[in-house]
């Protein structure tokens, strides 16, 4: 779950301080006198590409994995 702690947070050069409180947002279990937060930090901008195939690509795949198939069923009808 993301959360924006923009409000919780003071930022000061290349350090960011976040201040958290008991029962309030990011404590995962609340009331009990412990801040629990089992994630991390992260940049939800920070998302890389994952590279995928055109659709000949794909065409090209389907038919390479189609020959694959084709002859290893011819294998083993021989056997």
């Amino acid at each position: 779950m993301w959360y924006d702690f923009s409000t919780y947070a003071t930022i000061a050069g290349n350090r960011v301080t976040l201040s958290f409180q008991d029962d309030r947002l990011g404590d995962y279990i609340g009331g009990d006198g412990k801040i629990v937060d089992p994630g991390g930090p992260g940049n939800p901008g920070a998302v890389a590409q994952v590279p995928a195939l055109t659709p000949i690509g794909l065409l090209a795949l389907i038919g390479i994995l189609s020959v694959v198939l084709a002859v290893a069923t011819s294998k083993r009808k021989k056997k």
